[in-house]
């Protein structure tokens, strides 16, 4: 007892508990006998503490578990989570395996990259970026490595002294002032001290009052000046003594008058001011002007009269052309060093202005050749011209290169007025709204608008896309300015009070960057003309923005072109172009043909003459064909889902009636085949053969399988090649078996008559004939009996060896099929037809685009198309529904027909009368609807009443019929091309209905070749092989090809539904941008009112119920 009392509190307990580790039960018996230190190390066996203990009592000793001493778990170094709580030496061990001795510690380091070993750790930003910024700052930061028991001297690494001396702060924390850094001021503070007050406005002492350079800076400060001096000295040149050569003999006539007086020829009226009625595009070169020695800079036709022009050139020449008569040099003026930018004459011709790169504008008399005046600001002028006002000739602008237009006066010579305000060179000058404002261009790529001796501009365009427009042309009615952008564009700005961008007139298609190609307006507005660098010549129609002609017109780079739009109408059609080899062209419209060049006389020249007239008759003939009206403004129609959808949407459509189509046609592909055979052989001995009766009982039919044909073959034992043709008679009775085993006939024999038939052999092989066609089934079974007369000879000569008659009917698993696709397509379309009538709800019929209005149509046309009483005709034994679905499809399928004449001419069209645009459509397309019913109703009957043999058919009327039906095919297929062909020749350069068509095309040409196909292959292909058995005929051949038919025409129509619908946004009144875009707002619209909706008349109603604030903002 003493023992347990004084058991866990002994000496040698609490000397145990110093020691490293007690692990053995031999080390805690020991502690229980109260020994010392040096029994400790004595090893006590359990046979000596129980005789020694024998009064104690253990009722629960420790036990060391077996085999748990050596019991190490291994890591896994690469490991992140560990599942238990490891020791040290677990968690520290070397990796399993041979050690490489050769190794440093630092290689044996455990490591996740070949640096070292990272692992992510979060500390304060604050903190972070104040340590960053102390070192950038100062030079010292805080040491990473060391903790917070460090020292705090120690704690900082990098420059030590810089951190003695602020402390060891940071950025963030404010540091004293010495004394020493704040700057002395000079001091005076007495307020009796008038002059010497100095207060807190006293300067600093070692402030330096006139900041001189260094006698060693002044010395380099002279020589950087005298360096740059030296390489832009500019001479002091004197103007180039002017003068003049005169080229013609004749320069005045009987009459003392000069060159300059407008000729007044018989029949001709150069002074007319009447632009004329219609312009054409030019045909013929007619002549080309050769005299400068270098490239020509700028042309200008005569005020007025157009019968003389003036150009100037890089050679430092301007020369002043005839045009008019034998297009002579007349003269050549002669005053400038170095190249004549421009040209430009005053209202009445009698004197011009040049503008050379020898900083001068120098006025001359156009007659006499006299320099009048020299004007220079030491600038490069780069264009000059007189202020258009009668009563303000004496003055003139240029544009310099100081980014100055500068106004003179011709009769002082003094400058009267600058305009400062450019960012770079001036390029073009061009005076609008009655002279009374004038628009720049310049190299800043902005345009700016000037009131005239006001020098600040009244209206400045910019914008980050805009370029540089080096040349602009007013256009003859001066409502636009056409600008020739360098990012290879024509961009065109309104001319009248706001001078607003069109952005619905951007023609495109030259290639200009880099060269300030010319352009210019025809006279009456109808085309636009310009040049580009590669010395083509292009023309686009004004309204519509499409490129109507291009020519390659000079080898060099095309520099300038005019027509005489400002001129008279006899020269209207007249197109001048010069180029930088020095020459220039004038083409003419009423030329000979189509052609470029004045060709050589000869057959070449009246070939081509033959086909220009040829073209112009067609041209003519065409109009009546397919009209079209053009009015100012196009058709009003809402919305369509079409115009705001994306390429990506575009894809996604295509994509989804491609994957819908495909999968149909993968179900058909899959399913059942449309007709079932079973064969049956007559077992007959000798001459029965060649003549029966052959008796057969057919397999089990039912009402889905509808048809029944009865089809023989024949193998002879002939082994020659010889082809044998044989006619023979059959007869033919069939009996019904009734459900309780009876006998029902159809056909007796005696009712019957002998049909002739024609036997077609070569060597042991004969054609299939058809013996018998049933058209309703009643039985379950029948009996036929079949007989032949007349084939006893050719039993004789070739051995009639097998005879295998083979019974064909429709698949009853296909017609399941048939019905339920029927079925669920008929539902398809109902709930699509519904959904596109809610869409067009909220819109007047009168605002839907013809689209719209024939996808209304197309959609309960299709419903009957799958048609609902599609079973009845496995019910009825009637004629009346087959033919219903007969009429049905080939009235849904001539409707589409119908419905691609009208869009295709409709887009172009907008007033659709009844005579003039839908008769002959229906003309067409009734023939062909006619053609294919009348077709489709005799192969009907004929299936139908064949075996009954009273129906008698007129075989030749049939194949006449076939005949109509192809040749009115072929006339549509010609009428449906010309009008795409002028589709897309008039409006495929009109964004949106070019987006109309190119959608319209691309599914309709999908389409189209199938359901013509299958109008022809199903309607008219069928061929009889007499007057009254018809030759086996489906109108399907594979599950595949009924899939695909009625899959590609509904899935048509649906996609055409969702394209054509309003989106979304109009569909619940939401706000869209998109509506401005719309086609209804005017394309062609040429004066500067606010766009409006499409309709010009008043009482109609806008398309959208959106108010019409904030549609448009300047």
């Amino acid at each position: 007892m003493l023992a347990l009392k004084d058991y866990g509190s002994s000496d040698g307990g609490s000397e145990s508990e110093n020691e490293t580790a007690v692990d053995n039960n031999e080390e805690k018996v020991k502690s229980l006998k109260n020994t010392n230190d040096n029994s400790l190390s004595e090893p006590i066996s359990t046979s000596k503490s129980v005789s020694s203990l024998g009064l104690q009592i253990c009722s629960a000793p420790e036990v060391v578990p077996t085999g748990t001493e050596l019991c190490v778990k291994h890591i896994d170094s690469t490991a992140s989570v560990v599942t238990h709580n490891p020791k040290y030496e677990e968690l520290f061990a070397p990796d399993l395996g041979p050690e490489n001795p050769f190794k440093t510690q630092q290689q044996r380091a455990v490591k996740n990259m070949l640096s070292g070993y990272v692992e992510k750790a979060y500390i304060s930003e604050f903190q972070f970026e104040n340590q960053r910024r102390t070192f950038a700052s100062y030079g010292y930061a805080l040491d990473p490595t060391v903790d917070g028991s460090t020292e705090e001297g120690k704690m900082l690494i990098g420059a030590k002294e810089a951190a003695e001396e602020t402390g060891g702060k940071t950025v963030f924390e404010n540091t004293a002032l010495r004394p020493s850094d704040k700057r002395k001021r000079h001091r005076n503070n007495d307020p009796a001290d008038i002059e010497g007050f100095l207060g807190p406005w006293g300067g600093y002492i070692d402030e330096r009052r006139v900041v001189k350079p260094t006698q060693e800076e002044a010395a380099e400060l002279e020589e950087i000046l005298a360096k740059r001096n030296k390489r832009g000295k500019q001479v002091e040149e004197k103007p180039l003594e002017e003068k003049t050569v005169l080229h013609i003999k004749d320069s005045i006539d009987y009459q003392g008058r000069s060159f300059l007086h407008a000729p007044q020829d018989v029949g001709v009226n150069l002074r007319s001011d009447s632009p004329p009625e219609r312009c054409f595009l030019p045909k013929a070169q007619i002549h080309t002007w050769e005299g400068h020695t270098k490239g020509i800079s700028q042309i200008r036709w005569f005020p007025r009269t157009a019968h003389l022009l003036l150009s100037c050139s890089m050679d430092c020449r301007v020369k002043l052309w005839e045009v008019y008569k034998e297009r002579r040099c007349i003269r050549t003026y002669y005053g400038h060093r170095q190249a004549v930018r421009d040209v430009s004459f005053d209202n009445d011709g009698k004197r011009f202005l040049s503008a050379g790169y020898d900083r001068y504008v120098k006025l001359w008399d156009t007659e006499t050749g006299a320099c009048i005046s020299r004007f220079t600001s030491r600038k490069i002028p780069y264009c000059a011209k007189f202020n258009p006002d009668p009563d303000k000739q004496h003055l003139f602008v240029a544009g310099t290169s100081d980014k100055k237009i500068i106004c003179w006066d011709i009769r002082s010579g003094e400058i009267t007025q600058e305009y400062d305000r450019h960012l770079g060179a001036v390029n073009t000058i061009t005076f609008v709204d009655d002279n009374r404002r004038f628009v720049t261009t310049s190299d800043d790529k902005s345009l700016r608008v000037w009131e005239w001796d006001i020098p600040v501009d009244m209206k400045y365009i910019a914008d980050p896309s805009m370029h540089s427009m080096p040349a602009v042309t007013p256009s003859p009615n001066q409502k636009w300015l056409a600008c020739q952008s360098m990012d290879n564009k024509i961009v065109i700005f309104s001319a009248l009070n706001r001078f607003k961008m069109n952005r619905k007139k951007t023609f495109t298609g030259h290639m200009v960057a880099g060269y300030a190609c010319g352009l210019d307006f025809s006279p009456d507005m109808s085309y636009l003309v310009s040049g580009d660098a590669d010395g083509k010549c292009y023309i686009w129609d004004w309204k519509t923005t499409k490129l109507y002609k291009k020519w390659k017109a000079h080898d060099g780079f095309y520099i300038i072109c005019q027509s005489a739009s400002s001129t008279v109408a006899i020269v209207s059609h007249i197109l001048l172009s010069c180029a930088v080899k020095g020459n220039f062209s004038v083409m003419d419209s009423p030329g000979l043909g189509y052609s470029y060049h004045l060709p050589s006389a000869g057959w070449n020249l009246k070939v081509r003459n033959a086909l220009s007239q040829f073209s112009d008759l067609f041209s003519e003939f065409n109009k009546y064909i397919a009209p079209a009206y053009h009015h100012d403004r196009c058709e009003r129609s809402v919305q369509m889902r079409l115009y705001s959808m994306h390429k990506r949407e575009f894809v996604m459509v295509f994509v989804g009636f491609f994957a819908c189509f495909g999968l149909a046609v993968f179900i058909g592909l899959a399913g059942p085949p449309i007709t079932s055979t079973s064969e049956q052989k007559a077992h007959l001995n000798g001459s029965e053969m060649a003549t029966g009766p052959f008796i057969m009982k057919t397999p089990a039919l039912s009402p889905y399988s509808q048809q029944l044909w009865v089809i023989a073959k024949l193998s002879t034992s002939n082994n020659d090649d010889e082809r044998y043709d044989k006619g023979f008679q059959v007869s033919v009775s069939i009996d019904g078996i009734s459900a309780n085993r009876k006998l029902i006939p159809v056909l007796p024999l005696e009712t019957g008559h002998n049909r002739t038939r024609h036997l077609k052999c070569e060597s042991q092989s004969c054609e299939e004939l058809v013996v018998a066609h049933l058209g309703f089934l009643d039985y379950t079974y029948y009996i036929i009996t079949v007989r032949f007369h007349g084939l006893e000879s050719f039993h004789q000569r070739y051995t009639i060896r097998e005879l295998t008659f083979y019974f064909k009917n429709y698949n009853p698993a296909f017609t399941q099929i048939e019905i339920w696709f029927r079925l669920i397509f008929l539902l398809t379309t109902f709930g699509v037809m519904c959904w596109f009538g809610h869409t067009l709800r909220k819109y007047p019929l009168h605002d839907w685009s013809i689209e719209q209005k024939w996808i209304s149509i197309l959609l309960p046309l299709l419903i009957l198309y799958n048609n609902p009483l599609f079973p009845m005709t496995f019910l009825i034994n009637s004629w009346v529904p087959g033919m219903l679905d007969a009429i049905l499809q080939t009235t849904f399928l001539c409707a589409i027909l119908m419905f691609w004449l009208c869009v295709y001419h409709g887009l172009r069209q907008n007033e659709r009368r009844l005579i003039t645009f839908y008769l002959p459509k229906l003309l067409v397309v009734g023939l062909l609807w006619a053609a294919t019913l009348t077709l489709a109703t005799w192969l009907r009957c004929t299936e139908l009443e064949d075996p009954t043999y009273n129906y008698v058919l007129d075989t030749s009327n049939y194949y006449g019929f076939k005949v109509f039906f192809f040749t009115v095919g072929g006339f549509y297929i010609a009428y449906l091309l010309l009008l795409i062909l002028r589709a897309y020749s008039e409006l495929r350069s009109m964004p949106y209905f070019d987006l109309r068509l190119r959608f319209l095309t691309l599914l309709a040409g999908v389409v189209a070749g199938v359901c013509s196909l299958v109008t022809a292959r199903q309607f008219g292909a069928g061929v009889l092989e007499d007057s009254f058995a018809s030759r086996l005929s489906t109108y399907y051949r594979t599950s595949a090809q009924f899939m695909a038919l009625y899959g590609l025409l509904n899935f048509y129509l649906y996609t055409m539904a969702y394209v054509y619908a309003p989106a979304l946004q109009q569909v619940y009144g939401q706000h869209s941008s998109i509506m401005k875009d719309n086609p209804a707002f005017s394309m062609i619209n040429d004066s500067d009112e606010e766009v409006i909706y499409g309709s010009d008349e008043d009482s109609r109603r806008p398309l959208t119920r959106l108010p019409r604030n904030g549609m448009d903002s300047d």
